[in-house]
């Protein structure tokens, strides 16, 4: 299978950060496009759209800007839906997202 995007949910966490240093390796590894979307729940004004998209564009290290085609995108509403509503949008091969700290039975679980 060859991956030619992969798909990021950020939400500023320590977790999702890792989650994108994994994607940002495989980006840079595979020569694939780097989609990182932030979802907010509930009602989205301008001012925190602004405000997230500005997180956004400073999430990823310079170098791997360098690497790869990076698409970054603000979104209101389900995470849950949002995500796999992109996903498919943009034919995503790979979402990568961030574990809780899960580990043994849990994070096999999931």
């Amino acid at each position: 299978m060859t991956v030619r995007r992969i798909l990021v949910p950020f939400d500023f966490s320590a977790h999702s950060t890792s989650a994108l240093e994994t994607a940002c390796s495989l980006c840079s590894q595979m020569k694939a496009e780097l989609h990182l979307v932030h979802v907010a729940e509930g009602e989205l004004d301008s001012e925190n759209q602004r405000m997230a998209m500005e997180r956004l564009m400073t999430a990823v290290p310079p170098a791997i800007e360098l690497q790869c085609t990076i698409h970054r995108d603000v979104l209101f509403g389900g995470i849950q839906s949002e995500i796999l509503a992109y996903a498919s949008r943009s034919q995503a091969d790979l979402i990568v997202v961030g574990t809780h700290g899960r580990s043994g039975l849990a994070r096999l679980a999931l």
